[in-house]
């Protein structure tokens, strides 16, 4: 390994450990939290992963088979990830409001929380009934 790639490992490896990701955009190195990657909107989240669908299918005939069918899976397996743990956070969001007031967000009315506890639960058993 030529000593660039071994310092640019190393400086990928030394972010991980502070719970960092380092990305490479426009041909230039950033550093972002991860928390803050994953909480962006999924489009956003696999374009600065560069794993859109898009850019993907962009490598077929550049990179052979491999490389563009798996970064197509990936960008199929985040947005799955994110459309299930959506309704989750917003249940949480809602009940932490809902149960420890204002300060920790908007505070629902009894309506919106057993709506939004009946919408995640259907939501929930049509998984299971998936599976």
């Amino acid at each position: 390994m030529s000593d660039d790639k071994k310092k640019f490992s190393e400086l990928v490896l030394a972010e991980r450990d502070k719970g960092n990701v380092v990305l490479l955009v426009l041909d230039e190195i950033l550093s972002a939290p991860v928390k803050d990657i994953v909480k962006q909107p999924v489009d956003g989240l696999l374009w600065d992963l560069n794993r859109d669908e898009a850019t993907a299918l962009s490598f077929m005939d550049e990179e052979g088979m491999n490389h563009w069918v798996n970064n197509f899976a990936v960008a199929l397996v985040i947005r799955e990830l994110k459309r299930e743990n959506e309704p989750l956070r917003e249940l949480f969001q809602m009940t932490l409001g809902y149960w420890m007031g204002p300060e920790f967000g908007p505070v629902p009315t009894d309506e919106e929380m057993y709506n939004k506890i009946a919408n995640v639960d259907a939501l929930l058993k049509a998984e299971e009934q998936e599976d």
